[in-house]
């Protein structure tokens, strides 16, 4: 079985950075479904001590929705204040990409950990 992951929340900030265009943050409107990396790595456990099976595995976190919605909050955390200005046009670190680029398109291991709770983990 081979795991593949969404995008870590632990690097929306550099994310968000290499979007920048000059005072603004330019993300694409497509969809992110980032999960913690600590769910990713128990999902792992359990691919490597499960039955082998072959195939590919998806992990990703609980909740999709466009970059926007987790690129700013991700910036904000770091005193980034600059606004975002969504572009559909935007590319993904110059890779054009649609809606349903990053996310999973089929069955996929779904995380526990919710951004907004990540992200309060990381302030406390």
């Amino acid at each position: 079985m081979t795991p593949r992951a969404t995008q870590f929340f632990e690097n929306l900030t550099a994310m968000g950075a290499g979007m920048a265009k000059g005072d603004v943050i330019v993300p694409p409107t497509a969809d992110l479904q980032p999960v913690a990396a600590a769910d990713v790595a128990a999902a792992l456990v359990d691919v490597a001590t499960s039955a082998p099976l072959d195939g590919v595995i998806e992990v990703a976190g609980p909740e999709r929705a466009a970059f926007a919605r987790f690129i700013g909050p991700a910036l904000a955390a770091r005193g980034d204040e600059r606004p975002l200005m969504p572009d559909a046009g935007a590319g993904y670190f110059g890779v054009p990409i649609v809606r349903d680029s990053l996310v999973p398109l089929g069955a996929a291991r779904i995380g526990r950990t919710t951004y907004d709770d990540w992200s309060a983990a990381q302030s406390s």
